[in-house]
Order: structure tokens, then C-alpha cells, then sequence
């Protein structure tokens, strides 16, 4: 049991770290000389955290550039020192051909579980700040 559940998880793993290449994860500023590429911050809240959360995958997509973190979501929610059941994960990404409208989908799996959940906005006019929710428990929402 434990070495199929360690399997699939490596599986998964695989998976989402195969739509993410290396130079796309370190990304953050691109400087040329005279021109500097504009920022995205996603903010994405995960709501539904209890202390049995554990470790949990974020990634980020907007157009062909994905970026991802692995994090302790329980940890996340206490770092406040209040544990209300949500924290907030940051992303920075280049807005080279991301154009207003164009579509952002956050996501995020718990590695207890394998839940998968998912939304999606589009990046808002004239403004390079993007807002998503994802709720990890069912019963949460």
C-alpha cells in the first residue's frame, strides 16, 4: 500500500515538474539592457488547511509559462500564529506576451489525498495583480 501510494505520488511529481523546465521556474525579472518586462503577482489563497494538510503542490500557468512551489500548507497557515485555516502563496511572473483577458489557472494538489483543485481568471485590465481562491477541502465552500 505504502509503495504504490510512494509511486504515485513520484508519478505525479513527474508529471507536473515535466510542464515546468528549469529556466521557466527561475524566472522572476527579465532585464535587457533599456528594457525591463513587467511583473504579474498571482496571489493564490488556499482555503480548507488543518493541521493534517501536510505538503501540497501550487502551480501557476498563463499562456506557455507555468511556475510551481512545494510547501507545507498546515506550516503556511500557522506562520501568522493563528490557525484559521488558510494561507496565501505568491507568484512573480514575466507578462511578456500575456495580454489583458488571457486566461490565468492556478491549481493545487495535496499529496495526502492526490486532490486536485483548480481555477482560473483572466488577467485583469490595465493591472498586473491577479486574486484566485482555491478551497482544498469539499466542505469548505
Amino acid at each position: 500500500m505504502l509503495v504504490s501510494y510512494l509511486a504515485l505520488t513520484a508519478d505525479i511529481l513527474l508529471m507536473v515538474s515535466s510542464i515546468i523546465s528549469p529556466i521557466q521556474a527561475q524566472q522572476s525579472n527579465i532585464k535587457k539592457p533599456g528594457n525591463i518586462v513587467s511583473i504579474i503577482t498571482v496571489s493564490v489563497t488556499l482555503f480548507g488547511i488543518d493541521n493534517t494538510t501536510g505538503n501540497v503542490i501550487t502551480w501557476v500557468t498563463a499562456k506557455e509559462l507555468t511556475k510551481a512551489i512545494v510547501s507545507n500548507a498546515t506550516a503556511l497557515d500557522l506562520r501568522d500564529g493563528n490557525p484559521d485555516g488558510f494561507a496565501v502563496v505568491f507568484f512573480k511572473i514575466p507578462s511578456t506576451g500575456i495580454k489583458d483577458g488571457d486566461e490565468i489557472k492556478a491549481c493545487n494538489l495535496v499529496l495526502k489525498n492526490l486532490n486536485i483543485v483548480c481555477a482560473t481568471t483572466q488577467k485583469p485590465f490595465e493591472s498586473n495583480t491577479v486574486f484566485l481562491q482555491l478551497f482544498l477541502n469539499e466542505d469548505s465552500h
